[in-house]
């Protein structure tokens, strides 16, 4: 099993250490399953390609990424899970010569860093 799955069999990756088992479907207080990937990008301003996961164990009241950061239960869809190996072979072939960095953003990063820990490794 990839490392960022059996670390979600069991979810303790932010401080809630909800303990859920994100691959049965079981949501903490993130909500999230699986890494999802809200959408790509690239920015060719920022020279970097942009990752935007979804879900957040934060509860911000004026947050500005809602339909991120509180995924499923703002009622938006996205892209849905992607593979490490299949959104790492993406970021290389849309990735320019000018294009320096990758950029990881979204709701909150720490309840995915096994997932992007793959991706950047794969990269």
């Amino acid at each position: 099993m990839m490392q960022h799955l059996s670390e979600l069999a069991r979810c303790n990756l932010c401080e809630w250490r909800c303990g859920v088992n994100r691959l049965e479907g079981e949501r903490g207080v993130c909500r999230a399953e699986m890494p999802q990937v809200a959408y790509t990008m690239l920015s060719e301003t920022l020279a970097s390609y942009l990752v935007t996961m979804l879900g957040c164990n934060f509860r911000c009241i004026h947050c500005n990424a809602y339909r991120i950061s509180q995924y499923p239960d703002a009622q938006w869809f996205y892209r849905d899970y992607v593979g490490p190996a299949v959104l790492a072979d993406e970021v290389i072939s849309r990735m320019t010569p000018d294009t320096d960095k990758i950029n990881f953003t979204g709701g909150e990063l720490t309840i995915h860093l096994p997932y992007i820990e793959e991706v950047v490794q794969a990269i």
